[in-house]
């Protein structure tokens, strides 16, 4: 009796592949729309008029941003990807490739 193929899990990974990548674009456009973040904090042992230092930042827009672009990444490796099982082999060695 022949023994039943086990079902493909590529489909799953292409499309786990393209939500990931599609969240990560949405994440690089809402950092791309996003404003600066702005502080402000009092420094205590200062006279009152420098005492409030404030000013804006891109940093959590940046941080945003690199995440967006790293889900990308992830998304795209995660479409491509291959499993083991269905691989055509394992192991190419150099003799192979001189063919």
């Amino acid at each position: 009796m022949a023994e039943k193929p086990k079902p493909s899990k590529r489909p799953i990974f292409k499309i786990a592949g393209i939500a990931i990548i599609i969240i990560g674009i949405g994440v690089v456009a809402n950092a791309l729309t996003t404003e600066s973040s702005t502080f402000r904090f009092n420094v205590p042992g200062q006279p009152v008029e420098f005492s409030e230092v404030s000013g804006e930042t891109n940093f959590q827009r940046y941080g945003m941003g690199g995440l967006g672009l790293t889900l990308v990444y992830i998304g795209f490796r995660v479409f491509r990807y291959v499993p083991p099982a269905e691989r055509e082999r394992d192991y190419i060695s150099e003799e192979d490739l001189d063919e």
